[in-house]
């Protein structure tokens, strides 16, 4: 995600990023643009919101800690949600 959605965007292309917003991306920067997101996963629901950041082009983070607020991408160990 690098300079990809940039160079995408200098060259004339409308160009937004959307990412979940792990617990170590810091939002001092962003937006919240929508509340109360429900998001269904199989019979679970999650209450989401969604923050905007400009950084050349919009990057939109998905914003659930039941889902995303853990240690690392992966998990402890990269071991998923369980750990």
């Amino acid at each position: 995600m690098g300079s990809c959605p940039r160079r995408s965007a200098h060259w004339g292309h409308q160009v937004a990023v959307f990412l979940p917003r792990y617990g170590t991306i810091p939002l001092k920067d962003a937006r919240r643009v929508y509340d109360s997101l429900p998001v269904w996963l199989g019979a679970a629901r999650y209450d989401t919101s969604i923050w905007r950041a400009d950084r050349g082009v919009p990057y939109y983070f998905l914003d659930c800690p039941e889902l995303y607020d853990r240690e690392g991408l992966y998990g402890v160990n990269g071991g998923g949600l369980s750990g």
